[in-house]
């Protein structure tokens, strides 16, 4: 693919991707090879894979990998005392509550506790809810 715009390049996932920023990672530390370099990425999973990939066949050192939240929430200066929960804890969280039977959920949601389906559209509603500003004190007082 073509960049669109200067200082940007386009590529295809895979192998082609995982060279585009070997050659970034490189080009960002021309003048000290220790420098910290930050590559945005938009989930937990890609940042492990892409970590992993870079890293097979040269050495890795002083490069992290941001999720797109993580990169916002920095960037407005969100100033919350608890560590951020990635999304791979989060639906571990969710899946376990989901089907703990010792857990009252309301009855229409009994029959589908343990499926996958309920358990992605509860996180995504949840999700809506934390970026709509929801607050969870008045989802408290809502009966569930």
């Amino acid at each position: 693919m073509t960049s669109r715009e200067a200082g940007q390049r386009w590529v295809a996932p895979g192998e082609r991707l995982v060279e585009a920023l070997r050659s970034e990672i490189t080009d960002a530390r021309r003048g000290d090879s220790l420098d910290p370099v930050t590559v945005v990425v938009p989930s937990f999973h890609s940042a492990l894979y892409l970590r992993r990939a870079i890293a097979a066949d040269t050495p890795l050192f002083n490069v992290q990998f941001l999720r797109l939240e993580d990169f916002a929430e920095t960037l407005i200066g969100v100033d919350d005392p608890r560590p951020s929960l990635s999304r791979l804890r989060a639906s571990e969280i969710i899946h376990a509550v989901a089907t703990d039977e010792s857990i009252k959920l309301p009855d229409e949601f009994t029959p589908i506790r343990g499926q996958e389906g309920f358990q992605r559209a509860l996180h995504r509603t949840l999700d809506d809810l934390d970026a709509a500003g929801v607050a969870p004190a008045s989802l408290d007082d809502s009966g569930w």
